[in-house]
């Protein structure tokens, strides 16, 4: 059987030195991508994926769906070795849900101030197709709650007009000023197979 790995390409900044060039230029950045294993399997991993860095302190959040347990999880980079995911365990990884018909996953990380206090917020989307609902989890961290627990919410219901399975592209993103979370998703309608967001 062809095993197929979720492969996780990290974007890495790596500046030219100055005497490649001929002349006296500045010099130029160069792009090249680094690789790290989160799972290997039999199982397509990652069909559905999120990644995002936290702006606060530049560690990269990935959020993903896992077919063969069947979770909705979310993998966070750490010191090599630390963690407990991932070939060289680079990654935290934690289960979020537990589902068998997930349809999109969608990530977002916010930092924000109130007062003096600074914020932190994750967040992850999906759809759960077998419910047709559209899911929402999230914590905040800050000094006064350095270890939340996630809190999850129903944040819409296709029931009414989307069939099972046909949840599929999800986006979540944070408004800057409300912090409040915005969700679009494409789902087919039942009877025209047109698309909504």
């Amino acid at each position: 059987m062809q095993r197929k790995i979720l492969l996780l390409l990290l974007l890495t900044l790596s500046l030219l030195s100055s005497t490649a060039f001929a002349s006296a230029q500045s010099p130029v950045p160069a792009m090249f991508l680094q690789k790290e294993y989160i799972h290997a399997g039999s199982m397509e991993y990652g069909l559905y994926v999120s990644a995002k860095v936290n702006p606060q302190n530049g560690l990269l959040h990935l959020a993903y769906y896992d077919p063969s347990s069947h979770n909705v999880e979310l993998a966070v980079e750490t010191q090599p070795g630390t963690g407990n995911c991932s070939r060289n365990n680079h990654f935290n990884c934690e289960v979020l849900f537990q589902g068998s018909n997930i349809g999109g996953v969608a990530l977002d990380i916010q930092n924000y101030f109130i007062g003096q206090i600074s914020y932190t917020q994750v967040g992850v989307a999906y759809i759960d197709n077998n419910t047709q609902s559209l899911m929402y989890t999230q914590k905040t961290f800050s000094a006064l709650t350095p270890n939340p627990t996630w809190t999850t919410d129903t944040a819409g219901d296709f029931s009414s007009w989307a069939p099972a399975g046909e949840g599929r592209s999800l986006s979540l993103k944070y408004m800057p000023v409300s912090h409040l979370a915005v969700f679009a998703a494409q789902i087919s309608e039942p009877t025209t197979g047109a698309e909504k967001g």
